[in-house]
């Protein structure tokens, strides 16, 4: 699989795995770890107190670790620059698969940070390629300056990105050629996501 390369260093196409989640992990583990210390020095009246209290946060603080750990390897194994990383193996594999012809347009549900709408905007230069998100609060991270962003740093001009709901999209029958989405699809549940398959379908 040919990886495509970033033309510039400046992109940032971020990771579902923020640096915000694992700086909130590191503070719980350092106060988990701060009020073990506290409670082995305390004399407590009665020793079962003291070696229950001691028990339950050292198996906080080893969870915590744990979690930490987990947290760190899930975000190599989803940044955008690591050439063996998930993230880029899906980027790739999605945007080799969509070939379409000139003057086509595309539509890339959830782009996110663009990602994945410039991978296919790179390989599909005579169409029109176009990244939508509603870019809400559960992933602060991503937002629509930062796919232009990218974009611009990528020097791909056949694409743009606009802020919308997938379930209900403001586009006539039939207005795209094809359609590509990464991560999304299996967060939504339910009706939910008939009418976002349907849509994607009727679009």
């Amino acid at each position: 699989m040919k990886r495509i390369k970033s033309s510039s260093n400046s992109t940032n196409y971020e990771n579902w795995i923020s640096l915000k989640l694992i700086n909130i992990i590191i503070i719980i583990s350092i106060i988990t770890g701060g009020l073990i210390s506290y409670f082995a020095i305390i004399n407590f009246e009665n020793q079962w107190v003291k070696l229950g209290t001691n028990v339950l946060g050292g198996t906080i603080f080893i969870l915590s670790l744990l979690v930490l750990m987990l947290a760190i390897n899930a975000r190599r194994a989803f940044d955008y620059n690591n050439e063996h990383g998930i993230s880029n193996a899906i980027i790739q594999m999605i945007s080799e698969s969509m070939a379409v012809g000139k003057d086509s347009k595309v539509l890339d549900v959830g782009c996110g940070s663009g990602a994945l709408t410039i991978a296919c905007a790179k390989r599909n230069k005579d169409s029109e390629i176009i990244g939508l998100d509603y870019w809400g609060k559960s992933f602060d991270q991503y937002s629509k300056s930062l796919c232009e962003a990218n974009a611009l740093a990528e020097g791909v001009n056949n694409t743009y990105f606009v802020s919308g709901d997938a379930v209900g999209l403001h586009y006539e029958d039939e207005t795209f050629d094809g359609i590509v989405s990464n991560y999304v699809y299996h967060n939504i549940s339910g009706h939910e996501k008939q009418k976002l398959l349907l849509e994607s379908l009727r679009v």
